[in-house]
């Protein structure tokens, strides 16, 4: 009876059963159209850092939404900051314009029509009739009828300049390289 017992308890027993983790059904099959009134949003880096990038109100947007959240956007009448580059929450400059288009997933925003950049701190303004907002960058690519007024004078006459989020530094493109430190002048 004792070996009975023994080959009982030695058994290879029941297999395990492994189950495969179910995929989850996304609950939009597409992305769905979302239209708001006047509302606000803010785009931050990617993890980990998470640093904010901007911060755009508008009066009314169609906004794209997938499971994720939202991931673009169409809006009229924008106002907005631009973060430093540092990640700090410190405000480089603001921006306002007729319409926008913004894309998570590339970090641009392009505001079109009666355009203006300023930065408080270099007390600089920027016009033009479209402005590309590279968040990868932290860069300002402003387009057609651009005006970049300041205390150093006004630039006029360009159709296309880029600048620094802070407007700290501007230029034409195959001239722009940002300085390694900040030019002192004499």
């Amino acid at each position: 009876m004792l070996v009975v017992i023994l080959c009982v308890g030695c058994g290879g027993g029941a297999k395990q059963v492994v189950k495969k983790p179910v995929k989850k059904k996304p609950v939009f099959d597409k992305p769905l159209p979302v239209y708001v009134t006047a509302g606000d949003a803010y785009n931050r880096k990617p993890a980990p850092s998470r640093a904010l990038l901007y911060h755009i109100k508008w009066t009314e947007a169609q906004l794209q939404a997938s499971d994720e959240g939202i991931f673009a956007g169409t809006m009229e009448g924008v106002t907005g900051e631009i973060y430093d580059k540092d990640g700090k929450g410190k405000v480089a400059s603001t921006f306002k314009g007729d319409h926008a288009e913004a894309a998570k997933a590339t970090l641009l925003l392009t505001v079109t029509n009666h355009i203006q950049i300023e930065s408080l701190d270099r007390k600089a303004m920027l016009t033009c009739d479209r402005v590309e907002w590279q968040g990868n960058e932290k860069m300002y690519k402003a387009f057609g009828n651009v005006v970049v007024r300041g205390t150093f004078g006004e630039l006029t006459g360009l159709n296309e300049v880029w600048a620094t989020d802070d407007l700290a530094f501007i230029s034409t493109p195959d001239a722009f390289k940002r300085p390694p430190k900040a030019i002192k002048r004499p």
